[in-house]
């Protein structure tokens, strides 16, 4: 198989990025907050060598005495324990990126189980514990999420709030929306000539009638579907299923789409030129689990 790259090197862009009261901090622009290693430094009351040294080593320090702490915090927050930051670049200056859910863990072992805990780190922890490092970053950086948000991420926005389904049926658009985010974060247009939804769409409906799944779960109809008024593509009426058929419909994206249409339906995104090379492979990495891949 092609060596792929990893997400960690797919580009990620700050959306905002700058040092209020001396704290470096920033917004990607998939909405991520995050600080730098010397802003977290600031705020755990600690010199920035020590952030630095604990997110660049990561991989050895997580076996040690406070990496498995701060692993154990990971978890709580809902962090990826793997990575503790992203690699960005600003103004062409890199910068170690620690989200706000990294950052509270972090924050949280240095203000009550460092063996020298910090009263500044306490003291931090405690007033961002009442309202989220996450609404903290976004107003102290002026960033508003509804004026920020990149044009990928409001089409999908947009088309999520034309398209609703009856509570009885699934849509195939709706039902992708967590691949569609993941897609989206790791770097696929979500735009007028890269619409996911219609190949699974097309696929999944053959599976249907090949399979006679309607005498299963009973009948599919159609449902009105809207684009955004500026898309090339018309107001249609697509397939909606009956919910019982959902589990059925995830067994089939896991075990037959992703790994053996999605790569291609990417590839073929590459070929013309509607996605880059490195995204593209990057994305199928990403986003197919590599125990599909391997079965692919």
């Amino acid at each position: 198989m092609q060596n792929l790259p990893s997400q960690q090197e797919l580009e990620l862009i700050p959306a905002v990025h700058s040092t209020p009261n001396g704290i470096e901090m920033g917004v990607l622009t998939d909405g991520t907050p995050y600080l730098s290693a010397r802003g977290l430094a600031e705020l755990c009351g600690v010199a920035p060598s020590v952030i630095i040294t604990l997110t660049s080593g990561w991989q050895e320090q997580r076996d040690k005495p406070r990496g498995k702490l701060i692993e154990q915090m990971l978890v709580q927050q809902g962090a990826d324990p793997n990575n503790l930051y992203r690699k960005v670049n600003f103004q062409n200056t890199p910068v170690h990126a620690i989200s706000d859910k990294h950052c509270m863990a972090i924050l949280e072992y240095y203000a009550f189980e460092a063996q020298t805990s910090s009263e500044r780190a306490r003291q931090n922890y405690r007033e961002l514990a009442r309202y989220s490092l996450r609404e903290y970053i976004y107003r102290s950086t002026g960033y508003n999420p509804n004026l920020h948000l990149p044009p990928s991420w409001a089409v999908f926005h947009e088309r999520m709030t034309l398209n609703r389904v009856p509570p009885a049926y699934f849509s195939v658009f709706q039902e992708m929306s967590s691949l569609t985010v993941d897609a989206i974060r790791n770097g696929m247009p979500f735009d007028k000539g890269t619409v996911p939804d219609g190949s699974v769409g097309t696929f999944w409906s053959k599976h249907w009638e090949a399979y006679g799944l309607t005498n299963k779960y009973g009948e599919r109809t159609k449902h009105p579907h809207k684009f955004p008024d500026d898309w090339p593509q018309r107001d249609c009426a697509a397939w909606i299923y009956p919910i019982a058929a959902l589990g059925e419909f995830r067994q089939w994206m896991n075990e037959v789409y992703l790994p053996e249409k999605f790569p291609n339906y990417i590839k073929s995104k590459i070929g013309k030129g509607d996605i880059a090379e490195k995204i593209g492979y990057g994305l199928i990495a990403a986003v197919v689990p590599a125990q599909i891949q391997n079965k692919g």
